[in-house]
Formats: C-alpha cells, structure tokens, sequence
C-alpha cells in the first residue's frame, strides 16, 4: 500500500500551537462539549424544533401538542424524551397529565432568531 505523502504539508510547530489554541474559547471542558453537542443533536430534528417553539409561551401536554402539531402520540413522546435527556424540557406533572416546559429559555430565543432570519 502507497504512503500518501503531502509535499509543502502543515506542520504547525509549537510556537504556532499556542498561537492556534487562541482559537478554541478558555475553560471549556470535556462535559461543557458533549453537552453542547448534546443539545446540537436535539435540535437537528423538525418536530422537535416545532416542539420546542410551541413551549416558549406555554407549558402544554401532549394531547395539546397532538393537536397542535398534528403528530401522534408515539412520535411526541419519542421527541419529547430526546428533548429531556438533552436538558431541554422537563415534564411537570398536573392530575394525571404530564405538562412539559422550556427550561433552557434562551433556546427558545435562539430559534425565534433563526426562524425569523429565514422567513
């Protein structure tokens, strides 16, 4: 097997190290990133963006958001998890029903602003 070898190639030298590690943001640790991604991830889906812009003003239950989405149960419900584990809403529970609210309100902030910029 052939060695690819690349001519004139990068090979930052550790001067030029400290100067490119001024690009990465200070105090960052390992579970700042994943969390991060984490959250990336739950919004990389339609529904659960949907989800997450219906529950800026309101807490809702499912029921509400099965009208207002026009989505099944089973698909909320998977939505709803991914969107929990990732620290994004949390259920509250009101007699036999689950009201799920924004506890990270600045996301909601976040896609007001994308939204508007794209419509």
């Amino acid at each position: 097997m052939k060695k690819h070898v690349i001519e004139d190639g990068c090979n930052p030298d550790i001067e030029n190290k400290k100067e490119l590690n001024k690009a990465l943001p200070e105090n960052v640790d390992e579970d700042a990133l994943y969390e991060t991604a984490s959250i990336l991830k739950a919004l990389s889906d339609p529904t659960r963006i949907q989800i997450l812009c219906s529950l800026r003003n309101n807490d809702l239950c499912v029921c509400e958001m099965m009208s207002l989405l026009e989505k099944p149960q089973s698909t909320l419900s998977h939505h709803l998890i991914i969107l929990k584990n990732a620290g994004l809403i949390k259920p509250r529970k009101k007699g036999v029903w689950n009201y799920y609210t924004l506890i990270r309100p600045e996301i909601g902030k976040f896609l007001d602003n994308v939204l508007l910029e794209k419509f």
